[in-house]
């Protein structure tokens, strides 16, 4: 019979997935069982700030846009669901980005030109 292993746990340092009650990650040796407060010397997602909603959804909206959806969905913090709907907001938000940059290109573009028609 073979054994069934769940890794409901993942390293915060290398972001492996973890068998429960484990002490140090089998890959790369950051002790885990200081992120937690259960007595089995597990981490929690709540130990872990990189699964914490508020600050996945505030790096996605100021810093990386459509490239942080890989750290979205890798969240233990969102249901599949909530990662779905994320996705496409993310989406249609950096759309609206890039089409900002190109109408601000466009314009300035413009500019450029009338200016030179000046000189």
């Amino acid at each position: 019979m073979r054994e069934v292993i769940t890794l409901d746990l993942i390293c915060p340092h290398c972001t492996v997935g973890l068998r429960p009650a484990v002490k140090r990650c089998p890959q790369c040796g950051h002790d885990v069982s200081r992120h937690s407060g259960d007595p089995t010397g597990t981490p929690s997602v709540a130990d872990n700030w990189a699964d914490h909603p508020a600050i996945v959804l505030g790096m996605l909206f100021l810093v990386l846009a459509a490239l942080g959806l890989p750290w979205l969905w890798r969240s233990r913090g969102f249901s599949k669901r909530a990662k779905w709907f994320w996705t496409l907001v993310i989406l249609i938000y950096t759309a609206l980005l890039l089409w900002l940059i190109w109408m601000a290109i466009g314009y300035l573009v413009v500019q450029i030109e009338a200016l030179r028609a000046v000189w």
